[in-house]
């Protein structure tokens, strides 16, 4: 407060505040401009190796949209709730691992039955694995939070989930049944179900969705083969199996869609920012490590061009940790994992 001093002494105190601030925003200025040009740096560089900046620069497909297993995957899902087809004793049937490692035989009967009547299900399965491509329908426009269409790019995880269980119930009752070369291929369909649901610019949550289903095949496949690899032909289907299955995605594939999502927040917070009236109240609201992390980038008494500055720099951090983490995650499993561990911390040295 000036109250007290003579109005000179006010005067003197109003320019030394004023000179101060000056002071303080020409200091500030070199680092905040010196962060826009890296930015400008760090997207050129981003776009050489390969990553989008905007979803118009993911790369077009060469095959049509109705060639999309999306569109069976639609079908699955409507047929799921008609409980006249799907009923939900045979969907438990079949989509449950049998309840013993020894099916009484009232089980596989009633098993057998369910494979008969959920034969539409089947159908739309191998319909699906046909398909020579999945991409789900995101809309690039919706966001909230900062997060691309988080139901779009939800949407059919679950679905595809319960896809593998359909085909390993049916492949436990062909093993009950003494069919193993044919578990063993109906085994092999999780694998080509796996690379679809790695879909077209996956999130690391599909890729993690695809795992988990091409684990589930091939536990199944082990599982045949460590109990009836002594049977004829079983061993052999099993080699001529895994040859044919396509290759799982290194986690570099993953690697587009989050640099997508990590500037979408970035933007979200610089464009949320300057609409404020009180552009702190909103900053302390999605603040993880309280204020003190908004107040260190600079301009303590700016806050919009303080918010500029700290996304411009965590722009450049993001797309250069990006860009490694595309080339690291190519490599093989053991080297990769090695290198993400390191990535964050040369990404902050990136000039």
């Amino acid at each position: 407060s000036q109250e007290g001093y003579p109005k000179p002494m006010r005067s003197l105190l109003c320019l030394l505040v004023a000179f101060s601030g000056l002071c303080t925003l020409l200091q500030e200025s070199p680092e905040r401009l010196e962060y826009a040009k890296r930015v400008e740096i760090e997207r050129r560089l981003a776009k050489q190796a390969g990553l989008p900046l905007t979803h118009n620069d993911l790369p077009k497909l060469p095959y049509p949209p109705s060639q999309n297993a999306l569109i069976v995957l639609k079908q699955i899902e409507k047929l799921s709730r008609n409980k006249q087809v799907i009923t939900p004793q045979d969907s438990g049937c079949l989509t449950i691992d049998m309840p013993t490692k020894y099916p009484s035989q009232t089980s596989i009967a009633y098993a057998r039955g369910a494979i008969v009547r959920t034969k539409p299900m089947y159908d739309l399965i191998d319909k699906f694995l046909a398909c020579p491509y999945y991409q789900k329908a995101i809309n690039w426009s919706k966001t909230e939070g900062g997060v691309i269409d988080a139901w779009g790019l939800m949407e059919g995880n679950g679905t595809l989930r319960t896809l593998s269980r359909w085909l390993d119930g049916k492949s436990k009752l062909l093993v009950a049944d003494g069919k193993y070369v044919e578990a063993i291929h109906n085994e092999a369909k999780g694998l080509r179900l796996a690379h679809l649901a790695e879909a077209v610019y996956p999130s690391l949550t599909d890729w993690y969705v695809a795992e988990a289903i091409r684990q589930m095949a091939l536990a199944g496949i082990t599982q045949i083969l460590e109990e009836y690899g002594t049977k004829p032909n079983v061993a052999t289907a099993v080699a001529e199996a895994l040859e044919k299955a396509p290759p799982p995605a290194p986690l570099s594939h993953v690697v587009p869609m989050e640099t997508l999502q990590a500037l979408t927040y970035l933007h979200f917070i610089r464009e949320q920012t300057m609409k404020e009236k009180v552009p702190q109240k909103f900053l302390d609201s999605i603040a993880y490590e309280g204020k003190a992390e908004w107040v260190k980038y600079g301009y303590p008494t700016d806050v919009k061009l303080r918010v500029q500055r700290l996304t411009d720099a965590g722009e450049c951090i993001a797309l250069a940790r990006m860009r490694l983490l595309y080339q690291y995650y190519s490599l093989p499993y053991y080297k990769a994992k090695q290198k993400n561990i390191t990535s964050n911390y040369e990404a902050k040295r990136t000039p």
